[in-house]
């Protein structure tokens, strides 16, 4: 280990690796070495921030030899927007460093010798965003809009285009910025935006969250001088007010549209959630009147599609608006062997329990804390077949080896690339009831 000057260790390591959170792994006198902003394959000087017992958080100093799997960013505001991590390294590196994550978190946590699958690539690793949330700044006639800046929780890195982002939402964008530099004093209640379209529309909507009134007047204008932007929507507190068309549908499984309302959670790359989806559908196995409950069903995306394949299916969900609106696209597709359930996905499936029901398929899509503590219950309500939809491998790897032991075999597991440039990963697991 070196130093640049007194007290400000530097050292120079060869990267060997990406964890779980999208940092460069290496090793120093015996210690892991996480670097954000490093690649498999860079020779980097690295300085330390926090020496543990067990590894050393550094920080980037510079690039000393490029990885050869180091590719030249498309946006001009990578390294000062946290957004896309490793949006300079090349994408077959990227979804294999994500199977090889998935793989190793299986394997430390859950103890499962499970061969992870290659990853589904998305067709389109850049302009896929149908969905985005953006921070907004007003301070003194100045408007800001972009995402958090690298390593910060409050400062914002300020775009004007944004790489991943749907056409249509870069457009947007553009719009809405310029409606707000006009009307700076009122953007000052404006602390954030969610921009959303549904490919293929040529415009969206977007939602403020404000911290103070927003006369409808404002809003009306903005729809006028935003021609990409069809409907707004106002969050202040518990108000919630919409203007204008805020009607939007997206891409699903079996080349299914579903309506959503603004706030109902969707995935930000429609293209991929239908293949995902597809593949779900198919891992379910034929219809043939059997059953399927889908715990944290949102809207439908999943639970919709296994109707239509035949299935007779139970969704359950907790945010009533994403029921109502799976509700409608039941009705909408005429799918009366589909039911959902407004309620907690972990008190619901007690209750299921209880009154002695039980379902050839069971599909886990859980938030980002994954399942756990219903094991036991999805155990008992799930004759077949459990499908697990994860956007958090180490949540994943626990919840699986709890459900290995309670007799279900883990037969595969594969990663959908979801979020290209990101760290952030999507897996779809497939067990059988032994």
């Amino acid at each position: 280990m070196s130093a640049d000057k007194a007290g400000d260790p530097v050292f120079s390591v060869t990267v060997e690796g990406l964890a779980y959170g999208g940092q460069g792994v290496a090793r120093l006198d015996g210690k892991a070495v996480f670097i954000p902003g490093a690649y498999p394959g860079d020779t980097v000087f690295a300085k330390v921030e926090k020496d543990k017992k067990t590894f050393i958080e550094a920080s980037l100093v510079r690039i000393a030899t490029p990885s050869p799997q180091r590719v030249e960013s498309p946006c001009i505001y990578a390294g000062d927007c946290g957004g896309c991590p490793w949006i300079g390294l090349e994408y077959a590196s990227q979804i294999e460093w994500k199977r090889r994550i998935v793989q190793e978190q299986l394997r430390r946590i859950g103890g499962l010798d499970v061969e992870v699958a290659p990853a589904v690539p998305a067709k389109a690793p850049l302009g896929y965003r149908a969905r985005a949330r953006m921070k907004v700044s007003a301070k003194r006639g100045k408007v800001s809009i972009g995402f958090r800046k690298a390593g910060s929780h409050d400062s914002i890195a300020a775009v004007d285009v944004c790489a991943v982002l749907n056409p249509v939402l870069n457009t947007m964008l553009k719009e809405i910025r310029e409606y707000l530099r006009s009307n700076a004093k009122m953007a000052e209640n404006i602390y954030e935006m969610e921009i959303e379209t549904g490919p293929p529309e040529t415009v969206g909507r977007a939602t403020f969250n404000t911290t103070g009134p927003i006369p409808a007047s404002f809003i009306d204008a903005a729809l006028k001088a935003c021609p990409s932007v069809k409907g707004i929507s106002v969050r202040n507190g518990r108000s919630f007010k919409s203007h204008g068309d805020n009607s939007l549908s997206t891409a699903t499984g079996g080349g299914v549209r579903l309506f959503f309302d603004p706030g109902v959670f969707t995935q930000i790359n429609p293209e991929q959630n239908a293949l995902m989806v597809d593949r779900i559908v198919e891992l379910a196995g034929p219809a043939h009147g059997r059953t399927a409950l889908d715990l944290y069903c949102g809207m439908g995306n999943i639970a919709i599609p296994l109707a239509v394949a035949g299935f007779g299916v139970t969704g359950v969900e907790s945010v009533k608006q994403a029921v109502d609106d799976a509700n409608n696209n039941r009705t909408r597709l005429g799918l009366f062997t589909a039911n959902f359930i407004h309620g907690d996905s972990g008190y619901e499936a007690g209750g299921l329990a209880r009154r002695g029901l039980s379902f050839d398929v069971t599909i886990l899509d859980p938030p980002k804390g994954g399942a756990k503590g219903l094991s036991e219950l999805v155990s008992q309500i799930t004759r077949e077949t459990l499908i697990y939809v994860s956007c958090d491998p180490p949540a994943l790897a626990r919840d699986l080896k709890d459900f290995a032991e309670r007799g279900f075999s883990v037969e595969s597991a594969q990663v959908f690339d979801m979020f290209p440039q990101t760290a952030r990963v999507e897996v779809v697991a497939l067990l059988r009831k032994r």
